[in-house]
């Protein structure tokens, strides 16, 4: 239960089976205990985008270039977006 590992990987694995909700809360729950993953900031943006919750999605792919401005993958992202 307090493996970042693992619910980053469940998001992952949830995500690939088009379980988008619940890859999010696996997202939310590795982000708990590692809150500045950017990896897990921009898995979680991309399955928010995948849900429409597009000012959602925003707010990680902001949250990713905080934590590592140079994120070639979340400002593509967030240049989509805008």
């Amino acid at each position: 239960p307090n493996s970042y590992g693992a619910w980053f990987n469940r998001g992952v694995a949830l995500k690939n089976l088009n379980r988008l909700a619940d890859a999010v809360s696996s997202y939310d729950r590795a982000l708990e205990l590692q809150p500045d993953d950017f990896r897990a900031w921009n898995n979680r943006g991309g399955v928010l985008v995948s849900l429409g919750r597009i000012a959602d999605a925003i707010a990680c792919f902001d949250r990713v270039l905080e934590i590592n401005p140079k994120d070639a993958k979340a400002q593509q992202n967030r240049a989509i977006l805008q």
